[in-house]
């Protein structure tokens, strides 16, 4: 089993009153790529946008007879569950409630475990030999008996993606060369 590099959005949608509102549009947008995931929040008010590249998200929350609410800043990492509700307030819809903040560090959501070696880290932090796959031992129980598998993508020249099988943690990585 592997693990693709993408997280999930989800939560609820509610009034100012605490009340569930069903039906409202929720559009995802990738601020680094344009891409776009739309979704409708369900009868109890839940909504889930699963299988987004990872990157930085803008959460935009719309229905007829409430202010739309966006939410910015939101950064989803490899197999993050990112919590963000939303309480829209009676209005027009022309008027918007705009909310920046990062997704709680804390999954609530699921027992997994995930983790992002960004760039920053990989110039950053000395490879014996540039071996990237000794980065996959940064992350919390994982260890060096473990299965492997390197799968290439089809998103673009020099771009490949691996999974590392550690138990009890699945370890995805996306490298872009060139």
């Amino acid at each position: 089993m592997s693990q693709l590099p993408t997280g999930t959005i989800l939560s609820a949608v509610k009034d100012s009153s605490g009340a569930v509102i069903p039906g409202a549009s929720i559009t995802a947008k990738n601020v680094e790529t344009g891409l776009t995931r739309t979704g409708v929040s369900a009868e109890d008010g839940s909504y889930r946008l699963s299988a987004l590249p990872v990157g930085g998200y803008e959460v935009r929350v719309e229905l007829a007879g409430f202010r739309r609410e966006v939410r910015s800043g939101l950064t989803l990492t490899v197999s993050q569950e990112a919590v963000v509700n939303f309480t829209l307030q009676a209005g027009a819809v022309d008027q918007t409630v705009v909310v920046t903040e990062d997704a709680p560090l804390v999954n609530t959501t699921s027992g997994a475990l995930g983790g992002l070696v960004d760039e920053r880290k990989v110039a950053e932090l000395p490879l014996n030999g540039r071996n990237f796959i000794d980065l996959t031992l940064l992350q919390p129980g994982s260890h060096s008996k473990g299965t492997w598998a390197w799968r290439p993508r089809q998103s673009g020249f020099g771009s490949a993606a691996m999974a590392l099988r550690c138990a009890p943690t699945i370890i995805c990585w996306t490298a872009r060369c060139g």
